[in-house]
């Protein structure tokens, strides 16, 4: 079983890295950063949670990687480079990815 999940969460991750350098070169080549763009969210919220296996841990790293894909997402909304339908397909198509990773 356990083999399963480190291969599920593998195939996650690999997802998002790969999405990751779709952002990035997209925000380089439209001149979109963090610092050009400063986007404040209004109730950013810092969870402490016990973790309480290897497995577990590295599920919690693909919510973190999730949260920095959703800034490159915004960033890129707030650039003008994704219109609204855009940035809600990408941020379903992520979070989808991730939801069946866990099932």
């Amino acid at each position: 079983m356990r083999e399963v999940i480190t291969a599920k969460i593998a195939e996650c991750s690999t997802y998002f890295t790969k999405q990751a350098e779709i952002f990035g070169k997209l925000m380089a080549n439209n001149g979109v950063s963090a610092e050009a763009i400063r986007v404040d969210y209004t109730h950013p919220r810092q969870v402490r949670i016990q973790v309480t296996s290897p497995p577990a841990m590295a599920f919690v790293r693909l919510l973190e990687r999730l949260d920095e894909l959703a800034m490159q997402i915004d960033l890129l909304w707030w650039g003008g480079v994704f219109n609204d339908r855009q940035r809600l397909k990408a941020l379903h198509q992520l979070q989808g990815h991730l939801i069946k990773t866990g099932q």
